[in-house]
């Protein structure tokens, strides 16, 4: 009674629904001191990838609800993604702030240091406790929208999230097949296919009727690094399917696919995601389940379609710029090479 115990952990046994029953049991048996986040290449050195954090328990229950948790979220430890070791280095930092949370009982943000904040044990839930869920950004964010001045609603309430669906067998480059949309080709608002866009088989896309997207869906990557970006899917003439990395958003009628898609790609959505989003391993992912819980502002459709049609204006203002300044940029390496190489530059 009153030992500790200091242990690494997966972020699956904080996050997994599978592993409800052991975050439930802690919660019954311990307190928890601290929950420390560590970056996928804390391991690396030793030849693992994968998301980690330092659990400390205490074998007693708490004395008090308003017992706080140590929480912190390093995001170096003094080695990159190829195990080579690395100036940046989170950990004396830490150490520094569990010795002021040990001496005064309080957290100080510091310049430059890792993030570390301080949560109620009343606060913790046994559906998960990882790291994500406990930031206070993204709750900031959800009690900000519950009193804007339109309604604020969960995703799953005005869009049906539908799951995209890994395929095996690819069509060789050349072949008859059906587009596969990956998650790369999710872009901010846009979808961008390359020419060497995978193809599945026309027989998979039979099968597969859930995966398929139509023109005014909203596509949400749900894995990997570019996790939560939204695209519309417009301009796409052929028959196409949804990875298993990307999430189908098919919008109400009352709802506007750009304004949607242009939420999700805000600090609204990012915020939200961020906080939802599990690491388990080195690739993060965004459980289904979990999206349909993003908080959304939701004005009149008109309202919607206005500024839909305002972000859209702009954003064509922004490629006519980033046009007009590769054409500057090439006129200026032209200037460099004519003056200095004369006429040879275009023999």
């Amino acid at each position: 009674q009153g030992g500790r115990l200091v242990s690494f952990v997966p972020d699956t046994l904080l996050s997994s629904p599978s592993l409800l029953h052991a975050r439930e049991w802690i919660l019954h048996n311990t307190t928890l001191r601290a929950i420390i986040s560590l970056p996928p290449e804390a391991f690396m050195p030793a030849g693992h990838s994968g998301k980690a954090s330092i659990l400390v328990l205490e074998k007693r229950r708490p004395v008090s609800d308003r017992e706080h948790v140590f929480v912190a979220d390093i995001q170096s430890v003094g080695y990159d993604r190829f195990g080579e070791p690395t100036r940046e280095n989170d950990l004396p930092h830490l150490i520094e702030a569990v010795q002021n949370f040990r001496n005064e009982g309080e957290v100080r943000p510091t310049e430059g240091a890792p993030r570390v904040w301080l949560v109620e044990i009343s606060a913790l839930r046994a559906e998960r406790f990882d790291i994500t869920s406990l930031d206070p950004e993204g709750h900031r964010m959800v009690r900000v929208l519950s009193h804007g001045k339109f309604p604020a609603v969960k995703l799953g309430q005005v869009a049906d999230v539908i799951s995209g669906r890994n395929f095996k067998d690819y069509v060789e480059r050349g072949g008859e097949g059906v587009l596969l949309i990956q998650a790369g080709s999710v872009k901010e608002l846009e979808i961008d296919i390359p020419d060497n866009a995978p193809r599945v088989p026309i027989s998979d896309y039979e099968s597969a009727k859930r995966a398929r997207v139509v023109k005014g869906d909203v596509l949400v990557t749900t894995t990997g690094q570019y996790l939560g970006r939204a695209a519309v899917v417009e301009g796409i003439e052929e028959p196409a399917v949804a990875s298993g990395a990307v999430t189908i958003l098919r919008p109400r009628p009352d709802v506007s696919s750009f304004f949607l898609a242009a939420v999700l790609n805000s600090v609204i959505g990012k915020e939200q995601i961020k906080a939802l989003q599990a690491a388990a391993t080195a690739q993060p992912y965004l459980r289904r389940s979990d999206l349909s819980e993003v908080i959304v502002p939701l004005p009149p459709l008109d309202k919607q379609r206005e500024l839909a049609a305002q972000i859209s204006e702009r954003l064509s203002q922004a490629k006519d710029l980033r046009r007009r300044a590769d054409e500057l940029e090439g006129r200026a390496k032209a200037l460099i090479e004519t003056e200095f190489l004369g006429d040879d530059v275009n023999e």
